[in-house]
């Protein structure tokens, strides 16, 4: 999804300039979720092998803990990164249509 959303926002730009300042918040919140759902899927995948095995140096309680917050990551937070990929591949017309002597703070 992150290289797909990628290669959209690049071709988009060659279209239209404006669109990578309008995609960056956006584009970098998105990632953010993409790093951190892989962190906790790695450490998902650590804490269930150490569950398994007990050899680990923690209690179960705090592997499922771990698990238990991966799981809540997944199905409540990392959801969000979907609006921000549509928000990223919006059009520019809602922010580059004021004019720049509307931004002038002067009476």
């Amino acid at each position: 999804q992150w290289n797909l959303l990628t290669l959209r926002l690049m071709l988009k730009a060659r279209r239209d300039r404006d669109s990578v300042g309008a995609a960056s918040v956006d584009y970098l919140m998105f990632g953010g979720y993409m790093m951190m759902a892989y962190f906790w899927a790695l450490q998902a995948q650590r804490a269930d092998a150490l569950l398994r095995s007990g050899d680990g140096a923690e209690s179960a309680d705090f592997y499922n803990a771990k698990l238990q917050t991966a799981e809540f990551y997944f199905e409540r937070l990392l959801p969000r990164a979907q609006a921000h990929a549509r928000s990223a591949l919006a059009p520019t017309h809602s922010l580059m249509q004021m004019s720049n002597d509307h931004f002038g703070l002067s009476r």
